[in-house]
């Protein structure tokens, strides 16, 4: 929707309403009641963007912003962070995951499915263009397990002993660094909802 308000307002600003010219001299025709005669304007979205009737020299002054329609202004939409949107549309199918485990030789496939409670109910969705939806992916608790420290040392190439740097290094991140809250974020778009 701001995309859509951006673009009404800079092809309205661009397109501003012709002010007749009077034949001598060249400055602006004015009606009897000291108000600017129009030739016409750019139709935006099969709408007059501006206000012609009543209009002062005045107002030429600001660019015509004042004499613009209400529906041609953008203002941007102030997103509240206490808005969360739709939440839990998607889920983590488990039962899928165990399956693969089972039969993947350990490889534990992650499926993730729509909930039913996203539906036509739902005010964020629109039914009348593309949808794009912000996917976070949020981990609020983790545990770490011990790090295998054969898997990560090996013997110098000198014979003095055991390089154990790479070890070392990711158990004292693990110790003082573990993931919070969103950890990764990708977009979906798909159509127009419940077409």
């Amino acid at each position: 929707e701001d995309f859509r308000n951006y673009k009404r307002n800079i092809l309205a600003r661009n397109n501003l309403p012709v002010v007749e010219k009077k034949v001598k001299g060249g400055a602006d025709s004015l009606n009897q009641n000291n108000h600017l005669v129009f030739n016409g304007m750019a139709e935006i979205d099969g709408e007059f963007p501006y206000d012609t009737s009543n209009v002062n020299v005045n107002d030429k002054a600001d660019g015509f912003i004042s004499i613009l329609k209400y529906n041609f202004n953008f203002k941007k939409t102030i997103y509240s962070i206490n808005d969360k949107g739709i939440q839990d549309f998607i889920f983590i199918d488990k039962s899928a995951g165990e399956v693969s485990e089972i039969n993947e030789e350990g490889k534990y496939e992650i499926l993730i499915k729509f909930d039913p409670k996203l539906n036509e109910d739902n005010s964020f969705l629109n039914s009348s263009r593309q949808n794009l939806l912000r996917i976070d992916v949020i981990i609020d608790d983790v545990t770490t397990t011990e790090i295998n420290r054969e898997a990560l040392t090996w013997n110098k190439i000198d014979g003095t002993g055991t390089d154990d740097a790479l070890y070392r290094s990711l158990k004292n991140i693990m110790k003082k660094v573990k993931p919070n809250g969103v950890v990764y974020s990708y977009y979906v778009k798909f159509g127009v909802f419940n077409e």
